[in-house]
């Protein structure tokens, strides 16, 4: 009788554990299907309001950043040899393009004029036409400078100051130049979403004799190196799972077996990962886990000292993760075999 009901506890057990396997499975495929891989993926760049401009995004590699960096003329070299003081490597290269429209333009008046300055110890001017009669000077620029204002087009709402030419025909040097100071200011915000992946968002202005001027940029990119794998001893992780394997009765009594099957579904936990991300790491360490042993009927502890994440080969299952596992029921006994786990 007692043989009789383990086998349908086991039968039953096995029935449980394979519709688990299967809605385990459904739920990472649907994950997976909304995620792409990280590394293809490519945020565009957009226009947000005051002036804020979010980069084109994507990861890449080394020689990536490398080549765009000798695009733009910026010697990395240097920047490595700074960050070594502090124990900092470069992650990723952001650059910025902003253009002016420029201007082509003829027969354009003065901004202003003044008189010219008189002095009596000088002679009159003496300018003559070629047959020797007096010059007339019908648009004064003989006796005034003549000044012009120039600035910077960026968009039909945008001028920036730039200074001003003066031309002063009574010299023999005529021509003055003036040009304002200038500040160029770029603001960078950089987010980070769950996957790890960084988000950079700019505002160029200009600063101009005590004014700020906000500045469209036209393009904005940012190149960002794959994360490399390492452990983090903190990345607290809890899945839900199947443990199946071989029990040993450390007591039986006359009429029960000393090897005995265990299938038990629990729910985990795990303090430590190895991998690229935190998000989805390829090894998970000392997971611990809690549930009910359908075959004896007991509650079951387990502890899997390494389990590998078959995400990390396999493109459409999420951080599914299996390995060997030793347990201990209620009961006392004692069990070894293999477990998977979901990570929420």
């Amino acid at each position: 009788m007692s043989d009789k009901k383990s086998i349908d506890w086991t039968r039953v057990g096995i029935y449980i554990a394979g519709a688990l396997l299967v809605v385990l499975v459904v739920f990472n495929v649907k994950q997976c299907s909304d995620n792409s891989d990280l590394r293809e993926q490519v945020v565009e760049m957009k226009q947000l309001q005051d002036g804020i401009m979010r980069s084109q995004a994507k990861y890449a590699s080394k020689e990536d950043i490398e080549k765009l960096a000798k695009q733009v003329d910026v010697n990395l070299d240097v920047i490595r040899d700074d960050l070594e003081n502090f124990n900092a490597e470069i992650k990723g290269i952001s650059v910025i393009l902003a253009k002016s429209i420029g201007q082509n333009q003829t027969n354009i008046p003065s901004t202003h004029t003044y008189p010219k300055p008189t002095d009596p110890e000088t002679p009159p001017n003496p300018h003559t036409c070629p047959d020797n009669e007096p010059c007339e000077d019908p648009f004064g620029y003989l006796t005034n400078a003549q000044v012009l204002a120039l600035s910077e087009i960026f968009s039909d709402d945008t001028n920036v100051p730039i200074g001003s030419v003066t031309f002063e025909s009574w010299k023999e040097k005529p021509w003055s130049v003036f040009q304002y100071p200038r500040d160029y200011h770029v603001t960078t915000v950089l987010g980070q979403d769950e996957d790890g992946r960084h988000y950079t968002y700019h505002k160029f202005q200009i600063g101009v004799d005590g004014e700020k001027y906000t500045i469209p940029i036209t393009s904005a990119q940012f190149l960002e190196e794959y994360p490399e794998p390492s452990f983090h001893w903190w990345n607290p992780r809890v899945g839900i799972g199947l443990y199946g394997g071989v029990g040993f009765n450390t007591s039986p009594l006359p009429d029960e077996n000393v090897v005995t099957g265990v299938v038990a579904p629990n729910i985990s936990f795990s303090p430590f990962s190895y991998g690229a991300t935190k998000v989805k790491p390829d090894w998970v360490f000392a997971r611990l886990g809690v549930g009910y042993d359908l075959a004896q009927q007991t509650a079951n502890f387990s502890l899997a000292p390494a389990m590998w994440n078959i995400g990390s080969e396999v493109d459409f299952i999420q951080n599914t993760y299996i390995g060997p596992v030793v347990g201990v029921d209620t009961d006392g006994n004692v069990s070894v075999g293999a477990g998977f786990s979901t990570d929420f």
